[in-house]
């Protein structure tokens, strides 16, 4: 009977411990919330290692450049969104970019949406998504428009394919039956056709040609209907 309440005794002590861990391990494995002060006098606030930005937080450089998201080692790696207003050449450009970063770089997927205004008055809106690579768009969707003639820009690349559109939004998913764009070019392996305004061609041939590629562009051309809504 000893052995027995011996045996108990120990078992219900072991419980206990493994209750007491489980309970307190992921309060003590989580990452600390602090205040950190820069020089330049940036404020970043958010889980540190180390004294530097690990885990999630916002860096504040200014009212005018916020960026909320993952960090390790002090730099932006992980998903994120970087919004920021700048100054140009007398032209006032806001940014704001979701993704992925790695070392304070866009890098990976993400969307980059941009607007540009000159005396107070809008002058371009654009929109770049998909992989970036090094802050640049490696592969995907860059729609424009603006105060330019025609009035939107449509492009779509990868390793594989570019296709590029400048027309109105209205007319791209009119492009294939109606051929309503001011330019078209498509570049695929050893196949390119570009066309514009102005240029003589064979309607006919072409169309027969926007034909055989109709299934093929109809989910970019629906895409660049989506985005160019957006901009």
């Amino acid at each position: 009977m000893r052995l027995k309440r011996g045996l108990f005794a120990a078992l219900l002590v072991a419980v206990m411990v493994l209750i007491n861990v489980a309970s307190t391990s992921p309060v003590e494995a989580k990452a600390k919330k602090m205040t950190v002060k820069y020089p330049s006098g940036a404020v970043y606030y958010g889980e540190t290692k180390n004294g530097k930005p690990s885990g999630q937080g916002t860096m504040t450089w200014s009212k005018n450049k916020v960026y909320t998201g993952s960090w390790v080692n002090g730099r932006r790696s992980g998903f994120g969104k970087l919004t920021e207003v700048k100054k140009e050449n007398g032209i006032l450009i806001k940014q704001e970019y979701i993704g992925s970063w790695v070392n304070d770089k866009k890098e990976g997927e993400g969307r980059l949406i941009m607007k540009s205004a000159k005396n107070s008055r809008l002058s371009e809106n654009a929109v770049q998504q998909g992989k970036f690579k090094q802050d640049a768009l490696l592969s995907g969707f860059v729609i424009r428009h603006g105060e330019f003639d025609p009035p939107y820009y449509f492009e779509y690349k990868d390793d594989k394919m570019l296709l590029r559109i400048l027309g109105d939004l209205s007319g791209i998913k009119q492009v294939v039956d109606k051929q309503n764009f001011f330019s078209f070019e498509y570049k695929k392996g050893k196949i390119h056709r570009h066309v514009g305004v102005g240029d003589e061609y064979d309607t006919v041939e072409f169309g027969k040609f926007l034909k055989s590629i109709s299934k093929e562009i109809k989910p970019y051309l629906e895409m660049f209907q989506k985005l160019g809504a957006q901009v």
